[in-house]
């Protein structure tokens, strides 16, 4: 017995890393076969003609997006019924996705830094693993539902040949509309998922339209730093977005699968290096800065706490 509880513990702890190893592979293959002859100077020639407006507006757009991340964690407090004050919330929530939004795995990273921010708040294990569950969950509601929208009726705006898909992109959006449909209506009849507890349907609602409001933010990043650009239209680079952190989930940022995706699905009506330099900038802005930001505040938060508990010890 328990060398089969040691086997499925050991299948666990390596079934992620395998399967983010595998998609990061297959990134990496898709962008070296979109970058054969490719042309780097363009990239600094789009780099040079970026428009400060441009540049300001993604910025702005960053920065509610992280403020839509931050009701995440305000609802999340709401379901466990263990409210806080929002500066102490605002600091776990920015903090954890800025963090887990560039390395991955956001159950496993994010929920570190709330355990160790929240538990300080006076929130038990049992909590916190709700909000981060609750979290979490959110943010792929954003993507659920946006799929929902873009895919089943009409002409999608992105071409699941143009991704070597097999699956119907309409199929897809079926499926998600599926799922969303199921959530709420366990959510009006409060019916449980599992061990997952399903919050009351107003608070579902809010739940939805705040993940939707939070995707199309993101996705504005990408859309202003394309602005100008022929064939530019927002519904397409939203459903591109959309498919890349599906599809890359498991890989730290998306890293490779956003760039691949969003190339094969935009390159065709948009030019190339013009693409990748929007994508570069993108990154460095959406991911890479708040990281930077994050990082430095846990690591500040994380000294004076143990400066603290040095001083307790020494009186």
């Amino acid at each position: 017995m328990f060398e089969r509880e040691d086997k499925k513990a050991t299948f666990k702890r390596f079934f992620g890393p395998v399967v983010a190893t595998i998609i990061f592979g297959g990134a990496l293959w898709l962008l070296y076969r979109e970058f054969q002859g490719f042309r780097y100077e363009d990239v600094a020639q789009y780099l040079a003609t970026l428009s400060p407006i441009s540049l300001m507006l993604a910025f702005g757009l960053t920065i509610l997006s992280y403020g839509a991340f931050v009701g995440h964690d305000i609802l999340a407090l709401r379901y466990v019924e263990h409210p806080l004050p929002y500066r102490r919330i605002g600091t776990a929530s920015l903090i954890g996705f800025g963090i887990s939004n560039a390395v991955g795995q956001a159950w496993l990273t994010g929920g570190a830094v709330r355990h160790r921010l929240y538990r300080a708040a006076g929130l038990s294990a049992k909590e916190i693993g709700g909000v981060v569950a609750f979290s979490v969950f959110t943010f792929w509601l954003g993507y659920i539902a946006w799929g929902a929208v873009l895919f089943p009726l009409g002409e999608p705006p992105v071409s699941g040949s143009a991704l070597g898909l097999s699956i119907s992109l309409r199929a897809l959006g079926w499926a998600c509309l599926a799922v969303l449909g199921l959530y709420l209506a366990c959510c009006a009849t409060g019916r449980s998922v599992k061990a997952f507890r399903t919050p009351p349907l107003p608070m579902a609602l809010a739940q939805i339209a705040l993940a939707i409001a939070r995707t199309a933010l993101t996705a504005g990043v990408l859309y202003v730093l394309l602005w100008g650009l022929p064939g530019m239209h927002y519904p397409e680079v939203l459903g591109a977005f959309v498919l890349s952190i599906a599809a890359g989930g498991m890989v730290p940022g998306a890293a490779g699968v956003l760039e691949a995706v969003v190339i094969l699905v935009l390159s065709a009506s948009m030019p190339n290096a013009s693409v990748v330099g929007a994508l570069l900038v993108f990154r460095v802005i959406y991911y890479l800065l708040p990281l930077t930001v994050a990082a430095g505040a846990f690591a500040v938060l994380e000294t004076r706490r143990w400066r603290g508990n040095y001083k307790g010890e020494k009186t």
